[in-house]
């Protein structure tokens, strides 16, 4: 991922959301813990499922996660969030699916 801004405290964070499947064509997403998900030891956030991604982000990040096996399948969307301290500013994701 690239980042640039002014901000004077930015940090990044990462939560993963999982697509409802009760209506054939949903497109709603429910919150999931993604560290349920991955091996890695991921440092959360005072936020519900949250995780941090970099404290003091640089124009380049790079992020890896190591996805166990047999997963539930689903469409998922991993979601960076933007904060400034506390406030939030802005969010981008990635779409996921696991068969």
């Amino acid at each position: 991922m690239e980042y640039s801004s002014k901000l004077s405290n930015p940090n990044i964070a990462v939560s993963l959301y999982r697509r409802d499947y009760d209506k054939e064509y949903a497109q709603t997403y429910t919150l999931v813990d993604l560290q349920e998900f991955v091996l890695n030891n991921l440092t959360k956030t005072a936020r519900e499922k949250e995780y941090e991604v970099s404290t003091s982000p640089t124009e380049k990040i790079t992020n890896h996660f190591i996805f166990k096996q047999n997963l539930m399948t689903g469409t998922y969307k991993l979601v960076y969030k933007l904060y400034d301290g506390d406030v939030y500013v802005g969010e981008a994701f990635d779409y996921l699916v696991i068969k």
